[in-house]
């Protein structure tokens, strides 16, 4: 029988391997030191490359915090856009405005999940730092038009308040609200989710 032959990597994937590696290890640099405690040298020898490489691909290091933020938002796939297109989903889904909400709440749960330390990290230093505030209010400002367009899709009932029902949204589904129930009240992730399925939809149609 003949040896298989394995094909090599290409140089984009290998480029493209090398941007996925730096990116893992800015993200756990960040949340383990903060961005100020973080120097571009720590990145690059927990990424294994040479720090003129991580500058070669990111440029500064603004610009290396948004990529990994924004890969924390996106998944391992990268395929969610940022206009977070799972909230349309949950309306199109479903016309009951609580089915819809507790959709788009479960949607929501795993960028939460990936995307809250670092989000938190970003809220930290953005006083500071002009480059990083404009990263962090920039994906604060996708995150709050999203939710609020959301709730402008719903059925909602007559007489709900809908800029009171996407304050309750953007306030409750925030990296924020998030960690204070997972680090600091020590809540597993589902128990969040379960709760703020169970909690939210009441808050937000009046019918808690």
């Amino acid at each position: 029988m003949g040896s298989v032959k394995v094909k090599a990597p290409t140089r984009k994937a290998k480029a493209a391997a090398t941007r996925q590696r730096i990116i893992k290890a800015a993200t756990a640099e960040f949340i383990a030191s903060g961005y100020h405690g973080t120097p571009m040298a720590s990145i690059a020898k927990r990424a294994g490359v040479a720090v003129q490489t991580v500058y070669f691909i990111f440029h500064t290091k603004p610009e290396l915090f948004a990529a990994a933020l924004d890969a924390a938002v996106l998944g391992p796939e990268g395929k969610v856009p940022m206009e977070q297109r799972w909230a349309r989903d949950a309306v199109e889904g479903s016309r009951a405005p609580q089915a819809a909400v507790e959709s788009f709440i479960r949607g929501s749960a795993p960028i939460l999940r990936r995307a809250s330390a670092l989000n938190t990290v970003a809220r930290g230093a953005a006083p500071t730092d002009t480059e990083l505030a404009e990263v962090y209010h920039s994906r604060e400002r996708l995150r709050v038009n999203a939710y609020r367009d959301f709730v402008n899709d719903l059925a909602l009932p007559v007489g709900t308040n809908s800029a009171r029902a996407a304050d309750i949204l953007i306030t409750m589904i925030s990296p924020e609200f998030y960690l204070t129930l997972r680090q600091e009240r020590d809540w597993q992730h589902a128990e969040i989710v379960d709760w703020l399925v169970t909690t939210i939809p009441g808050l937000m149609l009046g019918t808690a």
